[in-house]
């Protein structure tokens, strides 16, 4: 079977992984496991890095830490990746998938740790 990963920047909106058929038709969404397929065939290659710690929720989790980091509200971030409305401690549902790298950078008592 041969995997072939394509970049389109025609889709403007919906699911991003598709089921493409032989003819080159986008149909339906992928499930989590073949996107999570996908991603670790990214990892391995691109980046040569052990793909075990990675899936499809990586990517989410990846948008969150970014637009966290660049300041976007939590509002905006949590509409987009249809998590439930921020609010609670941290905003919501957001803080486990805010995975920043700068953890030893920060002070262990400053607020923006917890």
């Amino acid at each position: 079977m041969r995997r072939t990963i394509a970049y389109t920047a025609s889709i403007r909106r919906g699911p991003v992984f598709r089921h493409i058929d032989r003819h080159g038709t986008p149909h339906r969404r992928l499930g989590a496991r073949p996107v999570s397929d996908i991603v670790r065939l990214a990892v391995t290659e691109a980046l040569q890095y052990d793909a075990a710690g990675y899936s499809s929720h990586s990517l989410r989790a990846g948008f969150v830490t970014e637009a966290r980091a660049r300041s976007v509200p939590d509002d905006l971030i949590a509409r987009h990746t249809r998590h439930a409305r921020a609010g609670q401690r941290r905003g919501g549902i957001l803080h486990v998938y805010d995975r920043p790298t700068d953890l030893l950078e920060r002070r262990a008592l400053g607020s923006n740790w917890w």
